[in-house]
């Protein structure tokens, strides 16, 4: 059982004295949970930096083994090509605001806020680990199906950084369902929305229109999966 430190005694409670005034001192200087590297590598929300190369919706196409087209040919709903991709630098609050260097890329990835994109295993992490600056980006084609014409948001760790309207690119596949296979089942939903006329889901080269590029696009991507 443990007693009170008794500071009269011989040499061996001196240096029980000794051992207790360097840690009470060490906790003064250094109290629980604000060291000064407690939050070295630990991105700050706040201050974290979020922006589109692209300053407008697009839409882009996903297809779940990754053939789909890369953020760099995302489509305005008019159908002009944009550079959609989405940069990201992180920031920790250690009174100095540095980057977060070195902060991996699995930790960072998109959704779509209504929900309506069913990504693969990874399908929409970031390119890379974050740089010397603390940046990384989305460029590279996304893996996965379904589609979402609403706005999208970026995660870090688990929670949203930016705006709560999120970014504004949006997405479309050929897996229309989203069960992550391009199957028979989204070919009956896109014959269907193709012969009653319109339809965003459908309009997988997107430009306003059903024709005969988005069927092109369809047939490419018929049996592909999550790898």
């Amino acid at each position: 059982m443990y007693g009170v430190l008794d500071v009269t005694g011989n040499k061996g409670n001196a240096m029980r004295k000794a051992v207790f005034l360097l840690i009470v001192s060490g906790l003064l200087f250094f109290p629980i949970g604000s060291r000064a590297d407690d939050c070295v590598g630990i991105p700050d929300l706040a201050f974290s930096i979020i922006w589109q190369s692209h300053d407008g919706p697009a839409t882009l196409l996903v297809v779940p083994d990754g053939s789909g087209l890369p953020l760099t040919e995302a489509r305005t709903p008019d159908g002009l090509v944009v550079d959609a991709t989405i940069h990201l630098t992180l920031i920790n609050n250690c009174g100095t605001e540095d980057p977060v260097v070195g902060f991996p890329r699995e930790d960072m990835w998109l959704e779509s806020i209504g929900g309506g994109l069913a990504f693969c295993m990874g399908g929409s992490i970031a390119d890379a680990n974050t740089d010397q600056d603390g940046h990384t980006r989305w460029s590279l084609p996304l893996m996965g199906g379904g589609w979402d014409e609403g706005n999208c948001r970026v995660m870090v760790s688990g929670m949203a950084l930016g705006a709560a309207a999120g970014l504004t690119l949006n997405f479309n596949s050929s897996d229309i369902d989203g069960n992550r296979v391009v199957n028979l089942t989204d070919l009956v939903l896109f014959s269907e929305d193709f012969w009653s006329g319109y339809a965003f889901r459908s309009d997988l080269l997107r430009d306003g229109t059903l024709n005969l590029s988005d069927v092109s696009v369809f047939a490419e991507s018929l049996g592909k999966s999550c790898p």
